[in-house]
């Protein structure tokens, strides 16, 4: 459901702030920002760029890469000062977020809904998603798997649908399938990572469950019978600082929602302040085009600057 034309992923500056590191938002790449030694530039590329962009750019050559690279400095700078201010590094992110979601959506609704100029029916779209609903409940290795899904699906169906006529418009679907994007889809967002998280189903997420969690995100394990590792340290640390507000010791509905789509923490500003961050030599709070040029590597890629490694096709 979530293949993303420029794909979406929450990051963050400040560690305390961060929220959870697999809501999708700037790209589906890990950034691992706090860390030098694993500092993805993918990330940041396809934040700057959108994921069509950055790969585009990753196939050209370093002259040809600064060239393209210079034509956009000169786009996104629009009030002509020949500087980047966090304020047009805002804007321009937010665009290409923004472009992500409604691509993706126009794209999914072309492929399920025949009437383009219609809404789309509830109906329609579990027949085309997932086959005519007697054929697939026949199966028993496919049931279980169905009602599963069919759930979830009207879960988030119903929250996206603000009119209640069981159809979704093009912006409804784009809520659909965009939940994290959405704040009135929040308590969809919590309810989901809940059900993926709460392991024991009490509607809480005790500091195992936590740890077990972001154990992918680390690519580690967590074995709470063993000593604590250093991401596992950090992170209990931050659960009892930042996640337990009322020191329950377990995160409930609303400290989950905090988590995962926090109301104080915008990651389009998160973003743009981590690349003033690391380009801006002069510390005057914006870039300059040889400021951006000169951190190349930084904003786009390509095979020369990309550490000569070339890239997956899951990292495009």
């Amino acid at each position: 459901m979530f293949h993303l034309f420029f794909c979406l992923c929450l990051i963050s500056e400040i560690i305390y702030a961060k929220p959870h590191p697999e809501r999708k938002e700037l790209s589906d790449i890990e950034h691992n920002e706090d860390n030098p030694e694993l500092h993805n530039l993918q990330y940041d590329h396809e934040a700057f760029l959108g994921k069509e962009l950055a790969a585009e750019f990753d196939k050209l050559t370093e002259t040809e890469a600064k060239e393209r690279l210079v034509q956009l400095f000169q786009k996104i700078n629009q009030d002509g000062d020949q500087t980047l201010s966090e304020a047009e590094l805002k804007r321009w992110i937010a665009f290409v977020a923004k472009t992500a979601v409604r691509v993706d959506a126009q794209r999914h609704w072309k492929n399920l809904n025949q009437n383009k100029n219609e809404p789309l029916a509830w109906r329609d779209y579990l027949e085309r998603t997932y086959g005519m609903e007697d054929e697939v409940t026949s199966d028993p290795e496919r049931k279980e798997t169905y009602i599963k899904m069919k759930r979830d699906d009207e879960r988030r169906w119903n929250a996206a649908d603000m009119d209640f006529d069981n159809k979704l418009s093009l912006d409804e679907f784009a809520a659909f399938l965009h939940p994290q994007d959405y704040p009135r889809m929040r308590n969809v967002v919590i309810e989901e990572t809940l059900q993926s998280v709460d392991n024991d189903g009490d509607g809480y997420i005790s500091l195992d469950e936590y740890l077990t969690d972001l154990s992918r995100s680390y690519q580690s394990e967590y074995d709470p019978e063993k000593p604590l590792a250093e991401w596992a340290a950090r992170e209990k640390d931050q659960f009892f600082k930042h996640r337990d507000k009322n020191g329950d010791k377990r995160m409930d509905r609303s400290e989950v929602g905090e988590w995962i789509m926090p109301t104080d923490y915008d990651p389009i500003e998160a973003e743009a302040k981590h690349l003033i961050y690391h380009a801006d030599k002069n510390k005057d709070g914006k870039l300059s085009q040889d400021e951006v040029v000169s951190h190349q590597s930084l904003f786009v890629g390509s095979q020369a600057l990309n550490y000569g490694r070339p890239l997956g096709h899951e990292e495009l």
